[in-house]
């Protein structure tokens, strides 16, 4: 019994196997193969989850080959720039625009941030990094278009 054979077993028992897939239109989707009870399996359910070798077919109880010990813990990290990332997203209601809701968040942003703990920031993205970023596009370019402005306007006198 290989680490691979658990990892496989498990994969297959608690996400399903790709057996093949469906394209519609541009999209290619996976057909996934699963346990019909496999979205409600509960934790004290995985010591009878069987595992199978790969090179001998037998099928083993997963408590024989692993000690199970529940513990949380993030399902993914994200990282940003290589710092450790947490996302926080929001859909306006109806009439709300984005800069609205920023300036809200904005001050309140400003005065929790003090008591954060060494190393936490915060960035807002969305429509508020995007016209950060074409604001300094603008900027860049901006000494070049007043030195056409003045040339051509200095030109027509």
């Amino acid at each position: 019994m290989t680490n691979q054979d658990i990892a496989v077993s498990l994969q297959t028992n608690l996400d399903g196997a790709v057996a093949g897939s469906y394209r519609d239109g541009d999209d290619n989707l996976k057909i996934l193969m699963r346990n019909q009870n496999s979205l409600d399996l509960d934790v004290r359910a995985l010591s009878g989850i069987n595992i199978l070798s790969q090179s001998t077919n037998a099928k083993v109880p997963v408590l024989q080959v692993a000690n199970i010990k529940p513990d949380w813990g993030y399902a993914k990290l994200l990282h940003l720039d290589l710092f450790r990332t947490l996302t926080i997203s929001c859909d306006a209601a109806e009439g709300i625009t984005a800069p609205e809701i920023t300036s809200q968040t904005r001050p309140w942003l400003s005065q929790h941030s003090d008591d954060w703990l060494p190393g936490y920031s915060y960035e807002l993205g969305g429509e508020s990094e995007e016209s950060g970023d074409a604001m300094g596009a603008v900027a860049e370019q901006f000494p070049l278009a007043g030195f056409i402005i003045l040339a051509t306007s200095g030109a027509a006198i």
